[in-house]
């Protein structure tokens, strides 16, 4: 699966599931809500929207040198 929001492609591999590891967090349900909408406007579930968002993120700091 590629996502094309940066200036380069964001190759995500999800298949292993074996590898992944297992987070909990708290959101306000203001934000919960709103994050259901936005995973319901992109067909994904709420934790594989979570996990875009995250790797949007990393990637953009990484290629601003942030990390």
């Amino acid at each position: 699966m590629i996502v094309y929001r940066c200036l380069q492609p964001i190759y995500l591999f999800m298949t292993d599931k074996k590898k992944k590891k297992r987070m909990s967090l708290y959101l306000t349900p203001s934000l919960k809500k709103q994050l259901e909408v936005l995973a319901k406007a992109n067909n994904r579930t709420m934790s594989n929207m979570v996990e875009v968002l995250i790797v949007e993120a990393v990637e953009k700091a990484k290629i601003n040198n942030e990390i």
